[in-house]
């Protein structure tokens, strides 16, 4: 088995499920609920533009996290993978 080492900061693709879309919409709209009508309404409309989205490693633990463990129905990512960018 191969191993790499990768930073918390390292950039990460992943393809939301429906669930992970909706996780990931609702999430947003939570942090966001703080914020003027007008510039929550700007971030909202370009979020999710695509169910693939990048994003750091760490925002992907602060956003899934609590949602990722063993036997989680339903998976919030394709085929359960995260594509992690590592430096050569």
């Amino acid at each position: 088995m191969k191993t790499e080492t990768v930073n918390l900061n390292s950039q990460c693709t992943v393809v939301l499920t429906a669930s992970g879309m909706k996780h990931y919409r609702e999430f947003h709209e939570k942090l966001f609920e703080t914020m003027s009508n007008a510039y929550r309404d700007k971030l909202m409309s370009t979020l999710l533009q695509s169910n693939t989205i990048k994003e750091p490693l760490w925002w992907l633990m602060s956003v899934f996290g609590d949602l990722m463990y063993a036997g989680l129905p339903p998976l919030m990512f394709e085929g359960n993978k995260i594509q992690i960018e590592v430096e050569e």
